[in-house]
This record gives C-alpha cells, structure tokens and sequence, in this order.
C-alpha cells in the first residue's frame, strides 16, 4: 500500500509540473492573442517580458516541460535526496511568479479581477506544486 501511496503523490507532482507548463503557456498565448487585437505592434509584449526574458523563458519551459519525466524517473528511486530538488524549484517558481503578479498588480496593470485570471491560475498550479512536491518527498524520506 505504500508504493501505491508514493506512485500517487508522484503522479501529482507530475502532473502539477504539466499543469503549470500548460497554464505558463496559455499566458503566453493570450499576451499575443491580445496584442494582436491591440494592434500596437505588440507593444506590451516588448515591455513585458522583452526580448532578454523572452530568451530566459525558452529555458524555464525546457526545465519545467521535462519536470513531468524527472519526477517518474526520481520515483522509482528509494531515495528522498532526488525528490527534494523538485520542491525547491516549485518553492522559486510560487515566490518570484507571485512576487511577478504582485508587481503588475501594484503597478495598476491588473485592474479588473479579468486581468488577473491568468496569474491566479499559475499561482494556483505553483502552489499545487509546493504543497505535492512537500508531500512526496517527506512521504518518501519516512517510507
């Protein structure tokens, strides 16, 4: 029962690290959806992220989107040393995309609850993250 038990909460994770891709990606979907409608020669997409973190963010969807397999592949193991990584990266992500979500909505950007559907939804999955990521690795240091 308590393989069953530890194949669960990898599956969670797992799928955690997947919801967040989706969610990170739809964002990006919708931000040029939007700035085609705006038709300002996208405008708030130069300004955020810009063109540098455009390239950072080629890396933290690599990461994130190969999150899904390290997880499967950690699970096998016995070992809680390898399961630890996944609950400091899903910790960085919920505090700099709230941090990031914060400071749009302190700047006025997000002024309608609309406007902040997007960022709820990636703290949402980030949190989900924390919370799993927590779950399977105490769970596997204890089994």
């Amino acid at each position: 029962m308590e393989q069953q038990e530890d194949r669960h909460l990898a599956t969670q994770v797992a799928v955690g690290w997947a919801l967040f891709f989706l969610v990170k990606v739809f964002s990006l979907s919708t931000a040029i959806l939007f700035s085609i409608f705006e038709n300002n020669g996208f405008k708030k997409l130069l300004e955020d992220p810009g063109p540098g973190a455009a390239q950072v963010l080629l890396y933290v969807f690599l990461v994130v989107s190969l999150m899904p397999i390290y997880v499967f592949i950690v699970g096998r193991s016995k070992s809680s040393v390898w399961r630890w990584p996944s609950l400091l990266l899903a910790c960085a992500i919920f505090i700099l995309g709230a941090l990031h979500h914060w400071g749009h909505w302190s700047a006025g950007e997000r002024a309608t609850f609309s406007s902040n559907i997007i960022d709820f939804m990636a703290d949402g999955a980030a949190l989900w993250l924390v919370f799993s990521s927590f779950a399977w690795a105490r769970r596997s240091a204890s089994a």
